[in-house]
């Protein structure tokens, strides 16, 4: 259960960075980047259409309240992207659209609410919430402490 949680999470992340790529990091909170191993040259597409210069990347999490950006999309990956947002107490990340892509978002702490066009959903640790694509959401941290979760976005349809 613990692993399949963790691959969900994964995939949440990765889904939800590219929604949030045109939207900015909460601004009260220093941004963070994660070192990653660096990506391959460009080479010509696999068979199945994806970059064949694809590697694993590991990431350390930082302990401390910050924005950190984890996948970038391309040339980093096929098209994924993701990330960890830490909110305080009373802020949000602002509405914004996942346009072609899906996204995945991961409560790691705290409790919060997204409102996926105008319906509130409550989320709190240990929970993931699935946002497909052409749907407009907003995540709020209406409670007293921190709310981190992470988001993956990834193309839809692939």
């Amino acid at each position: 259960m613990t692993r399949l949680l963790t691959l969900a999470a994964l995939c949440l992340v990765l889904v939800s960075a590219a929604a949030c790529r045109e939207i900015s990091p909460p601004t009260a909170l220093p941004r963070v980047v994660a070192p990653r191993q660096p990506a391959a040259p460009a080479t010509a597409p696999s068979p199945g259409g994806q970059p064949s210069n694809l590697v694993y990347q590991r990431f350390v999490l930082n302990p401390e309240p910050v924005y950190q950006e984890l996948l970038v999309g391309a040339p980093q990956t096929g098209g994924m992207r993701s990330g960890r947002v830490v909110l305080l107490a009373g802020q949000e990340m602002a509405r914004h659209s996942t346009k072609d892509n899906e996204e995945m978002l991961v409560f790691l702490k705290g409790k919060g609410r997204v409102v996926l066009g105008s319906e509130p959903i409550l989320m709190e640790e240990g929970q993931a919430l699935y946002v497909p694509p052409q749907n407009e959401h907003g995540i709020f941290n209406d409670g007293p402490g921190e709310l981190r979760y992470m988001y993956i976005v990834a193309p839809a349809g692939r």
